[in-house]
């Protein structure tokens, strides 16, 4: 039983060396691998997400006013018109991304949703306040893209 597996050896050995396109195994020769293994997590949901920025500072702000309520209504139907669902939890490419730039009434959109943010005490360009959305999402389970 040891020969034939030292000759079962000896043959794939030979017959990787002759670079041939298929690797003939013999039908007795059992090969073994081992592979890390998975175990199973779930995936974030939009729910956990939603129930931790409702406990938000910054959310609660945003829902006190109607302006920037509204802004967001128009940069999210900008986005739906250009073929972009943000429902589906995915951000939009780099392509598609690009394409909006080109958009003036996007621009347009997201300036005002900047402008109004501000009106309403959320400054998105303030480090707190983007620490704070950051940890927000990092206890929901979202891991920043890449």
């Amino acid at each position: 039983m040891f020969s034939a597996r030292i000759l079962a050896a000896r043959t794939i050995s030979r017959l990787s060396t002759q670079r041939s396109t298929q690797t003939i195994l013999p039908s007795r020769l059992r090969l073994f691998s081992t592979t890390p293994s998975r175990h199973a997590t779930e995936k974030p949901t939009n729910q956990a997400l939603a129930s931790a920025l409702e406990n938000s500072a910054a959310y609660k702000k945003i829902m006190q006013s109607q302006e920037a309520l509204d802004a967001l209504k128009e940069l999210a139907q900008i986005f739906q018109q250009s073929g972009i669902d943000m429902s589906a939890g995915k951000p939009p490419s780099m392509l598609q991304m690009s394409k909006l730039l080109l958009k003036s009434e996007f621009r347009e959109a997201s300036t005002k949703v900047m402008t109004e943010f501000q009106k309403a005490g959320v400054d998105l360009k303030d480090k707190q306040t983007l620490e704070e959305l950051q940890a927000l999402m990092a206890k929901a389970g979202f891991k920043p893209q890449e």
